[in-house]
């Protein structure tokens, strides 16, 4: 096995893995409908009023930090469900008879921009929250972003069992 094909798999199992993660948190983006409280943070990511109103954000605030969090969770969606198509097209050639060396680059290819795309989108929804908060909102959203990053794969020490909290 040459170790081109070796990265490939590497990264087809990589591809897997974060598909699983991605379709767990695309189950978890639902409409915003009311939750019951359990004084914690939203389960739901795309639960954008209880985001809202965790973070400590008056009535006149809450209009453009949902706003914004609404369009990136759309954005997301979207974006999910390309890399979902990829991955499962990076499977399909890579289980051929006779795989496509050329159509496998073009296809790792698009899924790299595909989620660059998503970090990116991630990055300039959280900077541009960042700036619609004064420090205490601040501080409780920038909480909530390691709380779930961590619960969807972040390294240790962000929080969590065995991590570190403030």
């Amino acid at each position: 096995m040459k170790r081109w094909w070796l990265v490939i798999a590497l990264l087809l199992s990589l591809g897997v893995n974060l598909g699983i993660l991605s379709a767990m948190a695309i189950s978890r983006l639902a409409p915003d409908e009311p939750r019951p409280s359990s004084g914690r943070f939203p389960q739901a990511v795309g639960d954008t009023r209880d985001l809202a109103r965790r973070v400590g954000l008056a009535e006149e605030e809450t209009q453009a930090f949902r706003a914004l969090h609404q369009s990136f969770f759309e954005r997301a969606r979207r974006q999910r469900r390309e890399s979902m198509e990829l991955r499962q097209r990076l499977l399909s050639e890579l289980t051929a008879d006779e795989p496509n060396g050329p159509r496998i680059d073009d296809i790792l290819a698009r899924l790299s921009t595909a989620e660059a795309e998503m970090e990116r989108a991630m990055v300039e929804t959280t900077l541009q929250s960042r700036e619609l908060l004064d420090a205490e909102q601040e501080a409780r959203y920038l909480r909530f972003l390691v709380s779930r990053l961590h619960h969807m794969g972040g390294r240790p020490g962000m929080g969590g069992p065995g991590g570190r909290r403030r």
